[in-house]
């Protein structure tokens, strides 16, 4: 008799790398399969982290100010899979390489327990307005960690003197 049966059971596994689980199988007539490994299990539990604080970058950027760079920290302690930054300039998403504003992360192939990634607004081409960033970390087992967005405005245009002539006054 073949039957297939599918059980669901609730280990306390701690986390922890190295872990194997062995599994075997004994059927209603008393019949034991052999037992079967899976070896290098990783538990990751954990989500990843960042050091980051909104509170570092300048809530406003002008003209006399050089490039912009902000330095974004990433960690997780079974490593990093990627860094994805959304912009936004005036409520519409801009693209990394656009209207002066670049987007980079360290290589994250390999899943570093660490890293960072860097937005640059640079002082000619970066487009004047709000803009926003929201990042967001995944590790190498998927979760993610949002971290808070934050803002900053960007005025690179000069300001404009009028001459003002008016005879009635001295």
């Amino acid at each position: 008799v073949t039957a297939s049966k599918t059980f669901i059971v609730d280990l306390p596994i701690t986390q922890g790398v190295g872990k194997t689980l062995y599994l075997k199988a004994t059927d209603e007539a008393g019949n034991t399969s052999a037992v079967t490994s899976f070896a290098d299990i990783t538990i990751d539990y954990a989500v990843p982290t960042s050091t980051f604080s909104a509170n570092t970058v300048s809530t406003y950027y002008n003209y006399n100010t050089a490039a912009a760079t902000i330095t974004i920290p990433v960690a997780d302690t079974n490593g990093i899979a990627s860094v994805a930054v959304v912009a936004t300039l005036g409520g519409t998403t801009t693209l990394s390489g656009s209207n002066g504003y670049t987007f980079k992360t360290d290589t994250f192939t390999s899943y570093p327990t660490s890293g960072n990634a860097t937005i640059t607004l640079n002082r000619t081409g970066t487009a004047d307005g709000t803009w926003t960033f929201a990042t967001t970390v995944t590790d190498k087992a998927g979760r993610t960690t949002t971290l808070d967005s934050f803002s900053t405005i960007v005025d690179g245009t000069l300001p404009v003197v009028v001459a003002y002539n008016d005879s009635s006054k001295p």
